[in-house]
């Protein structure tokens, strides 16, 4: 029974992804007069959904937490859940 609450619990929380996503969407091809694409966007977006917890480094020292990466998708949801006071983001 915990598994079925754990998967039911991952549904749920993708269709909320999935309808913020789908809203900010709109709201960006709307700001560029676009949004008659946006039943075509959507429909030829595959959506992926990866969970990860990374663990509290145990010292007062400032450091990195998780080693520099790059998510190659449209769009990154980021919740954070502890007193991490840092998000460095880095654009080319």
């Amino acid at each position: 029974m915990p598994y079925n609450h754990f998967v039911a619990s991952r549904k749920h929380k993708l269709q909320l992804a999935l309808g913020l996503e789908k809203t900010i969407l709109r709201m960006i091809l709307e700001s560029f007069g676009l949004e008659k694409y946006m039943d075509e966007l959507v429909d030829s977006t595959t959506n992926h959904l990866k969970g990860m917890k990374y663990g509290r480094i145990n010292t007062s020292e400032p450091t990195h937490g998780v080693p520099a990466h790059c998510d190659h998708t449209t769009m990154t949801l980021l919740c954070q859940l502890n007193e991490v006071q840092v998000l460095e983001i880095e654009k080319n």
